[in-house]
């Protein structure tokens, strides 16, 4: 009997099968499983080395979800994070870089810069795509390379072991130096999440809804507490900073032209998304689908 995967941040057992994003691909279904401790959820079965490193592929992934490289999209993490850490003699690494187009505006804004990426391929086409060197985890570790402030934009969803990887990180940092997330909350409190999920629930009694087919990219999904929990108490780290905010995604596309009655719906659904998240977190209720947070090492 196999028995099931525990939450990758807080090790607690599921409580059973959360609602309802399974997907089947390379021949196995996976599950999403709540947790029943911090709620978050997380597929189960894991995939392989191998099968990550075809979902996390250059030609896979970061091509088709950031390929069109450009900085206009991270002006706000920018922003937000000058506002924390201001670049003079800052010394920044984005760990999961991507296509670079958060190390084009945070070189933008006057920081020291530098990347990393998991494979050789996409260090390269990082590197070339930003100016900026971009390296491997394990090659800056074994350089003894330090920094002021280490960013992870919308990297922890797709790490396999987050504690490990924070662990490693963590020793990246000169004394003082802390860490920047900014990241999605898919279990948070958002109208599009609720909207979605309806949907999908009708979709599902009546027959219409099918199985995905395509690989997960998302290992977990979390909450605004289940994640500040894990920063907190899982890692130990003090918190700095932390806002949630609400991007409509995927209901609302800037300037998305022409639209159908759905879509625009659905492009209303989002706009007031991001307007009530922005009500209610002056009341301080973190509403939204993605987060902010600026934390040190504790201690």
């Amino acid at each position: 009997m196999t028995v099931p995967r525990r939450c990758p941040l807080c090790g607690s057992p599921p409580s059973g099968l959360a609602f309802p994003y399974e997907t089947c691909w390379d021949g196995q279904l996976y599950m999403h499983r709540a947790c029943s401790s911090c709620r978050t959820t997380y597929i189960d079965p894991l995939p392989t080395a191998e099968q990550l490193a075809r979902v996390y592929s250059w030609e896979g992934y970061h091509e088709p979800q950031y390929g069109a490289v450009g900085h206009d999209r991270y002006q706000r993490s920018a922003r937000t994070l000058s506002s924390l850490r201001p670049p003079a003699t800052t010394r920044l690494l984005d760990f999961g870089c991507g296509a670079g187009g958060f190390l084009l505006a945070a070189r933008a804004a006057g920081y020291d810069c530098r990347g990393i990426e998991h494979d050789a391929d996409v260090v390269a086409k990082a590197a070339a795509n930003t100016g900026v060197d971009v390296d491997l985890l394990e090659d800056a570790v074994a350089a003894g390379q330090r920094f002021d402030v280490v960013v992870l934009r919308d990297v922890l969803p797709h790490l396999v072991d987050p504690v490990s990887t924070l662990r490693i990180l963590g020793g990246l940092l000169d004394d003082g130096g802390g860490l920047f997330f900014d990241g999605p909350l898919e279990e948070g409190k958002s109208l599009v999440r609720l909207a979605a999920g309806s949907l999908k629930a009708v979709r599902r009694r009546v027959g219409l809804d099918s199985v995905g087919e395509t690989p997960t990219t998302m290992l977990f999904r979390v909450s605004a507490t289940g994640q500040r929990r894990f920063l907190i108490e899982t890692m130990g780290y003090r918190e700095r900073f932390f806002e949630a905010y609400e991007t409509g995604w995927p209901y609302h596309v800037p300037g998305r032209r022409p639209m159908s009655v759905g879509t625009a719906l659905k492009e209303a659904t989002g706009r007031l998304a991001i307007a009530g998240a922005a009500v209610g977190n002056r009341a301080g209720l973190a509403i939204g689908n993605r987060f902010f947070g600026f934390y040190d090492l504790g201690g």
